[in-house]
């Protein structure tokens, strides 16, 4: 870790701070990432951004440091100068992501900002998102929020998200190849289908952009989503409160699909259990019944073999099978 001392002069970035802001004019935009115990990604998501952002656009980077069992807090802020991260929190425990996501854009709705971008601090930005997500969402009034065209960061031409539907019947995402199929490696790559700005159902909270104004209509992030499932319900709440929700392929993201997704048994047991949560919430009387036919006759039986015989992880596969159990029964 740098002391005071030792810290250097930065070279010279395309950041901006808070306090150059008024020199300019057009929107400012909050960008907002959570760290925990991942200080490295968080500084080369915070380098995208500086380096990948035009000079003209107007933003704000704040961090939320959830609960690191380590020094990392005394790392960002060692390795940035004043101002670089206009806002820093550090929460003494692990909050969660949603409420730690919620501390942020409470904070940048306070400051007056006038977009919010969610983004993970496991990806970089490619050059000219930032700006392409504001023209998207700035051309038309009715639309609240815009995604990207996310890729993963080991594998830079192979898609991991491109605006996706969620469906009530059976609590699933229609998208790109997803489950079974991803599992016995049929990904897809980037492709002239894929270029095309469209309507979505949702975005994930892995980059994407919203007005101020969708979040003063329906709220926070809802924080009975612990983990996962966050993003489809504000998604959806914002989609029935009047807001169109925009994907656009000319904003490129690179994203760490192994270290949101790994098997540590945390995204294996939040993941069911919230699934159940958003469906509760959701669904009709109808689809709810559907749902469950089809999560426990089917999708039950393909996650217990993937555990079980592909990946050979029963531990793993208890987890799963306590998430399942908690979410059925409604446990917070």
């Amino acid at each position: 870790m740098k002391t005071k001392s030792e810290v250097k002069e930065p070279e010279p970035r395309w950041g901006v701070k808070l306090s150059d802001l008024t020199a300019k004019t057009g929107p400012i935009v909050a960008i907002i990432l959570i760290n925990w115990n991942n200080v490295k990604f968080t500084q080369e998501a915070i380098d995208s951004i500086f380096h990948k952002t035009q000079p003209s656009t107007r933003y704000g980077i704040i961090v939320v440091d959830n609960g690191s069992s380590t020094h990392e807090v005394d790392i960002l802020r060692g390795e940035y100068a004043a101002g670089e991260i206009t806002h820093l929190i550090e929460n003494k425990k692990n909050e969660g992501y949603v409420v730690a996501s919620n501390q942020a854009i409470q904070l940048a709705l306070l400051k007056g900002y006038d977009y919010i971008l969610q983004f993970d601090n496991d990806a970089v930005i490619g050059a000219g998102a930032i700006e392409e997500l504001l023209s998207v969402i700035e051309g038309n009034l009715e639309v609240g929020i815009v995604g990207a065209k996310i890729f993963y960061y080991d594998e830079p031409k192979r898609l991991q998200w491109c605006g996706e539907e969620m469906n009530l019947w059976t609590g699933d995402i229609i998208g790109l190849s997803r489950g079974i199929t991803r599992v016995l490696g049929r990904p897809e790559f980037d492709e002239s289908k894929f270029d095309h700005i469209k309507e979505v159902g949702y975005v994930v909270s892995w980059c994407s952009l919203s007005r101020r104004e969708v979040w003063e209509k329906i709220g926070l992030l809802d924080e009975q989503f612990f983990f996962g499932w966050e993003d489809n319900d504000f998604c959806l709440r914002a989609s029935k409160a009047g807001f169109r929700i925009m994907w656009t392929p000319h904003a490129r993201v690179w994203h760490r699909y192994s270290s949101a997704f790994a098997l540590d048994g945390h995204l294996q047991y939040h993941g069911p259990k919230t699934r159940f949560r958003f469906m509760k919430k959701h669904a009709t009387k109808g689809q709810y019944i559907a749902f469950h036919l089809w999560f426990f006759g089917v999708h039950f039986w393909l996650a217990t073999a993937y555990y079980l015989l592909w990946v050979r992880r029963p531990k793993i596969w208890l987890r799963f099978l306590k998430g399942v159990w908690d979410g059925f029964r409604g446990k917070d």
